[in-house]
């Protein structure tokens, strides 16, 4: 049903019928669930009409390619429409076929005119997706997929990590200015060089799984389901009254199931291949997480996983907006997640000057680096139209945004601070918000040096100088992926309690860059707008403005 309603989108999307696609290409990967679960979604969408559609698998002559197969697949598809030629599904053995009124183009390409083709993809986790190309005609564009200027809004929030169970809890450390990190005591820290950092809170599957559904998850999955369930109650919404089908899951991380990508590669290394744990492996892909939220709550609708380092979790909420402008969704739940454990506490133990074995000290120019933390953040997304009709309560707007990206150095961003800034520009300009309208800049500074100066640098070369400036991060640590999240749930309380979180132990902020740092907790202010930054190591820059409901 998954795969059917992805083609059926696709199809609605391109302005297509059924009877008009002359070309499909398969998923195919020649395993026995696919290949008999696949062509029951063909015939779902396509009827008595199927026989007559030419399908092939690409798998078939160069194998699975992984995350590179729906590509590869796509291209495939262009070369069929370009040159009117279907591909083969060779080693194919018609005697065997479980499907023999079906075309599978056996062994051998042949001519046909493919005015349309359309590439099918699953994943594990539940994901479904098609792509549609075809010849092109001047007549024939794109039909519009909504209401492009849709103001879209928040009105659930979920947070677990370090901070505690839930937004308030969070909420309280962002006014009183407490750190969440502390002595490390899940794991022994002595063998590194940092032995801070800011660890999960244990979680229990009561009210937010079965026991049985709970046991099958890893780490990753447990804290990414908690905040879900925890956004989607605080929305206030039933699957049954918004309708599974018309509910977006996005999924954003920093690093992934580390813990459990480690313990599946650890077993074949010592002990061999024939050592490796079934169990695990359903757990080691990216979008596992986003599979178990959908299984435990019931969602069937469209569904991403975005990783993309320290700017996952702005980049998957912006993801999710414009789905919800362009009308590909009804309501979006975005959740954020990204794991505190050994395997990652050794990965940035080795890089220099990367992990503090102190206070986290943002601005400051004493600071001697960041420490990491555990979060899992999640957001319920709506038009605000859809929101209003159901007199939900709203948290903020999502007003802007910016995206932009250096090429200065592998690992690295560019010190002065210019991409940066055009991302800081960008949201502004396309909230049409004026730099001296926002009341509060949630910072992604950390306490390393050269990405303290470098945000420093492009909150003023964007006219932000003036702007109130704290970092949430000298609270719960660099939560990796979900910082962003963090700093959204920073930017949340600014407009609905006038509460500035600040940068804590900012001793000596750095001279040569002045901003308006919030340097003690409590500080409180009317906040119509909030600027919220995040960044990758690599030079990713993300930057939302948030409104006032």
């Amino acid at each position: 049903q998954g795969a059917a309603a992805a083609m059926v989108r696709a199809l609605r999307m391109a302005g297509l019928t059924p009877e008009e696609v002359s070309y499909i290409n398969g998923h195919g990967t020649g395993t026995p669930a696919n290949d008999l679960a696949e062509p029951k979604a063909m015939r779902l969408v396509f009827g008595e009409h199927l026989p007559s559609i030419p399908i092939s698998s690409t798998k078939s002559m160069i194998g699975h390619t992984l995350g590179a197969a729906g590509a590869i697949e796509a291209a495939t598809c262009v070369l069929a429409v370009e040159r009117d030629v279907v591909p083969p599904t060779v080693n194919f053995q018609p005697e065997k076929c479980k499907n023999p009124d079906l075309d599978f183009v056996p062994n051998q390409s042949r001519a046909h005119r493919v005015e349309v083709a359309l590439s099918n993809s699953f994943a594990f986790g539940g994901n479904n997706a098609c792509v549609i190309v075809g010849k092109y005609r001047p007549e024939r564009s794109l039909p519009p997929g909504g209401e492009g200027e849709s103001t879209v809004v928040i009105t659930g929030l979920g947070a677990v990590g370090a901070a505690g169970l839930g937004v308030e809890e969070w909420w309280r450390s962002f006014t009183d200015g407490r750190p969440c990190w502390g002595e490390i005591r899940g794991f022994d820290p002595s063998p590194y060089r940092c032995r801070l950092g800011a660890e999960m809170i244990p979680l229990s599957p009561r009210g937010y799984s079965s026991p049985e559904a709970w046991r099958r998850m890893d780490a990753l999955s447990r804290q990414a389901l908690v905040a879900a369930r925890l956004a989607w109650n605080d929305a206030g919404l039933s699957p049954g009254r918004e309708g599974a089908r018309e509910m977006a899951v996005i999924f954003a991380t920093g690093s992934g199931p580390i813990e459990t990508v480690e313990a599946f590669n650890r077993s074949i290394i010592l002990k061999g291949p024939a050592a490796a744990n079934p169990k695990l492996f359903p757990n080691t892909v990216m979008n596992a997480a986003a599979g178990h939220i959908c299984l435990a709550m019931g969602f069937k609708g469209p569904t991403s996983t975005i990783t993309a380092g320290g700017v996952s979790s702005s980049t998957a909420l912006i993801y999710a907006t414009e789905m919800l402008r362009q009308g590909r969704a009804g309501t979006a739940l975005v959740v954020c997640a990204d794991e505190f454990n050994e395997a990652i506490l050794a990965g940035h133990d080795c890089l220099p000057g990367l992990l503090t074995g102190e206070k986290v000290r943002p601005f400051d120019q004493c600071s001697s680096g960041t420490l990491l933390g555990a979060a899992g953040i999640a957001f319920v997304l709506e038009r605000e139209d859809a929101a209003g009709w159901r007199q939900a309560r709203v948290y903020a707007r999502l007003m802007g945004y910016g995206m932009a990206g250096d090429n200065h150095k592998l690992g690295g961003i560019n010190p002065r601070g210019r991409e940066w800034a055009r991302a800081v520009g960008e949201a502004l300009d396309t909230a049409g918000v004026h730099p001296e309208q926002i009341g509060y800049c949630a910072a992604a500074a950390c306490g390393v040096g050269m990405v303290d100066r470098a945000e420093a640098a492009a909150l003023q070369a964007a006219g932000c100088r003036h702007v109130p400036v704290g970092a949430p991060k000298s609270i719960t640590g660099d939560c990796m992926g979900s910082s962003g999240a963090v700093n959204v749930l920073a930017a949340v309380l600014a407009l609905t309690g006038g509460v500035l979180t600040p940068s804590v132990n900012l001793e000596e902020p750095q001279a040569d860059i002045p901003l308006n740092h919030v340097r003690v907790p409590g500080v409180r202010a009317a906040v119509q707008y909030a600027l919220v930054n995040s960044f990758a190591y690599g030079g990713n820059y993300v930057s939302l403005v948030l409104g006032k409901a």
